[in-house]
């Protein structure tokens, strides 16, 4: 309800005032009338609408509900993420796991350890859309610049992520980080109406991710496990 734009919450609210209105109406005509059934029945119905109309235009055009879902991105990113990454390394009993976070706005990076492996990433999110960007080392990932395919890298893992509707952008991002070599794979997805306000979508898309962490570690692990024996 908090995004919704104010023709639709005017929708909502004017059915709930007309009713009251009415009742309203009732009462003053059947106290003049002297019609005590008629009063009766419409004190009834104006005492269940008030404090029904005054909680839905409280909800409706309160008008903290930006700073409501800067709260909800913030909280999402810094504590629900974090926290189905940290559930799923619990699941999977690996003592070895740290994530390192570090949240401004509507943007945070992370860097997930798993041993001798890690994933840096970043999630960019807005009400409508996530970006997520994982920065990696081409030449270790075989990613071709001339020919940018970015599914090379973790082809199992990104064909996951494809299916569940993230589109990978044509071209690698710039690194943030000076002179280190890497580049970053960008994938972005439409979030379901009313994300943020929504607990189970944001558990939904928090453990989803964390699932595609996992899965990028355990391709890392092989491949390192290949480089040891090569």
């Amino acid at each position: 309800m908090l995004t919704l734009p104010r023709w639709g919450k005017a929708l909502l609210v004017i059915p709930l005032v007309a009713t009251a209105a009415c009742s309203l109406f009732l009462v003053l005509w059947g106290w003049w009338e002297r019609e005590l059934e008629v009063v009766s029945s419409a004190m009834a119905v104006l005492t269940i609408s008030t404090p029904i109309i005054l909680i839905v235009i409280g909800l409706l055009f309160n008008t903290n509900s930006t700073e409501k879902l800067s709260i909800l991105s913030r909280q999402f990113l810094h504590k629900e993420i974090t926290a189905a990454l940290l559930g799923h390394a619990s699941a999977q009993k690996s003592d070895s796991f740290a994530v390192n976070s570090s949240c401004a706005s509507y943007i945070s990076d992370y860097q997930v350890s798993a041993g001798e492996v890690f994933c840096k990433f970043r999630i960019e999110l807005n009400v409508k859309k996530l970006n997520l960007v994982f920065w990696v080392d081409p030449a270790r990932h075989s990613i071709s610049l001339s020919a940018y395919n970015p599914m090379t890298a973790y082809l199992e893992s990104f064909g996951g992520a494809e299916a569940e509707g993230y589109i990978f952008a044509k071209e690698p991002r710039a690194s943030p980080f000076i002179n280190d070599g890497h580049i970053g794979i960008n994938l972005s997805r439409k979030l379901p109406e009313d994300f943020l306000t929504k607990p189970a979508e944001r558990l939904y898309i928090a453990q989803d991710i964390a699932l595609l962490i996992f899965s990028m570690l355990d391709t890392d692990r092989q491949r390192y496990a290949n480089e040891q024996i090569g």
